[in-house]
């Protein structure tokens, strides 16, 4: 009943006795006004609470019990002005109130799903971590942190649980061209069985497209460590809805976060093979911020570099592509949603090598949206700056730049968006019409940041293909930059 707000966004398990519940308990850091999160364990009897991990900057999620109510696991990180905290599992033994970190010496972010006991001697902690593009299962031990690989490594992994009294467990499994399915893994031999197919997709995703592995070069870290891109291109296989597979047109998305990346798993909000199914290649490229790459990786898109490292690692991609891959900047749309869209919009700036730009849920105006989004704190301190540091704080902000805009763009934006709110789409919007960009708005009053709806999410996908087919030709008959 004393909760308030501590409980909002938060993940909790309930141990295998029953009498303890842990679960993520927030309270606001008054230094950076943004959200610590400790453990609170309670008892289910008495509903008395203790917290565990309390400390300024300790963030916690996905807390999960060992046996016999002895000791639990939790992803933990600390944050930090000085770049993306490295999060870790760490182990807390109740009676003793000690806590170990597990896994800080691994380069991954591994999410606990839940704890393994095949046998009284045979205990292990169940995470999936991004790694290269895919989302494998692995077991970690409890006592030394090492972390195992469990069955494929390929596709990815979500929703997991160990089998009662079995070395086995069961989870959703997908890939790019598999939808989400339940699957069951033998531990002790390895063989990974389909349960059931529950998602009610009946088309052979085979015959509608192929997926590649691209590695790109790019731009070298300053100390000269090299660094090699990774993106996947989904290629459509046959005709379909009147279109013709390698008609040209080419997808060059980029995702949201920065800190998240493409992998090989399903999203039906960002789906590649619904793209794939009308005719088109979708390139799918993880640059600079993207996880499952390593720290270093992930730290290279900290601060208010967003226009630098991660612009110039797309466009090489770019280049890539048009030099080993014959695809044509020409014949491209660059599309994204969130930072995705953001990327769009500083792209709109900077170049008009592609056909068509596309941008969702976008940052426009990097002052204006500090004050308005529902996380200024967060975004401030990834920025490590404000709007009245004295510094250039709109040096990467699209804004400034709309005078050198020339490729036609789709705007869209959910009402109800407080995340990037909706001015920023407006905002774009105008300052396209008056600069006479070819610009068209679709706002969907009843969505937020994402389009959840089955219906609307069905319209947002034809809303694009449509803008594709009806302004493919408007764009300017060749490139100044």
């Amino acid at each position: 009943p004393d909760a308030g707000d501590a409980l909002v966004e938060t993940s909790w398990d309930l141990s295998g006795t029953g009498r303890l519940v842990a679960i993520g308990w927030a309270s606001i850091n008054p230094s950076d006004r943004i959200h610590d999160r400790s453990i609170a364990l309670i008892d289910t009897a008495s509903g008395a609470r203790r917290e565990l991990g309390r400390v300024p900057g300790v963030v916690h999620a996905a807390p999960r019990f060992g046996p016999d109510d002895l000791w639990l696991v939790a992803q933990r990180y600390l944050r930090s002005a000085d770049g993306y905290a490295h999060r870790s599992l760490w182990r807390y033994d109740l009676a003793a109130d000690a806590a170990t970190d597990l896994t800080g010496t691994w380069d991954r972010w591994p999410a606990p799903w839940a704890v393994s006991r095949a046998s009284s001697t045979q205990t292990a902690i169940l995470t999936t971590a991004e790694d290269r593009a895919r989302t494998p299962l692995f077991a970690v031990d409890p006592d030394t942190g090492a972390a195992t690989l469990l069955g494929p490594s390929d596709g990815s992994w979500d929703f997991v649980a160990a089998v009662p009294g079995q070395h086995a467990v069961v989870g959703v499994r997908s890939s790019l061209l598999a939808p989400p399915d339940l699957a069951h893994l033998d531990l002790a031999t390895g063989v990974l069985t389909p349960l059931a197919r529950l998602s009610g997709f009946t088309l052979d995703p085979a015959t509608v497209a192929r997926v590649r592995e691209l590695a790109v070069p790019v731009a070298a870290r300053a100390d000269g460590t090299e660094r090699t891109l990774q993106a996947f291109l989904v290629e459509p296989v046959a005709p379909a809805d009147g279109h013709t597979p390698g008609n040209g047109r080419t997808l060059f998305w980029i995702h949201g976060g920065p800190v998240a990346s493409w992998s090989d798993h399903w999203h039906w909000r960002w789906s590649s093979l619904a793209m794939a199914a009308r005719g088109y290649r979708v390139v799918l490229p993880n640059p600079s911020g993207s996880t499952g790459f390593g720290m270093d990786w992930v730290n290279d898109i900290w601060g208010n570099t967003w226009g630098g490292r991660c612009y110039d690692d797309l466009m090489r991609t770019v280049a890539f592509l048009e030099a080993e891959h014959g695809l044509a900047a020409r014949d491209m749309v660059a599309m994204g949603g969130s930072f995705g869209g953001y990327m769009t919009n500083w792209i709109g700036g900077q170049t008009d090598r592609f056909r068509l730009l596309v941008t969702h849920a976008s940052l426009f105006d990097m002052s204006a949206f500090h004050g308005v989004t529902d996380v200024p704190a967060w975004w401030e301190l990834m920025m490590g700056d404000h709007p009245w540091g004295g510094r250039d704080f709109d040096r990467y902000s699209p804004h400034r730049f709309v005078s050198h805009w020339k490729t036609p763009t789709l705007v869209l934006h959910g009402e109800r968006d407080f995340r990037v709110p909706l001015g920023e789409g407006l905002a774009l919007f105008e300052a396209l019409q008056r600069h006479g960009v070819p610009s068209e708005l679709a706002v969907f009053p009843d969505e937020n940041h994402w389009i959840l709806k089955p219906r609307n999410i069905v319209a947002w996908y034809e809303t694009v293909l449509d803008f594709f087919d009806r302004r493919w030709d408007d764009a300017p008959p060749s490139p100044t930059s």
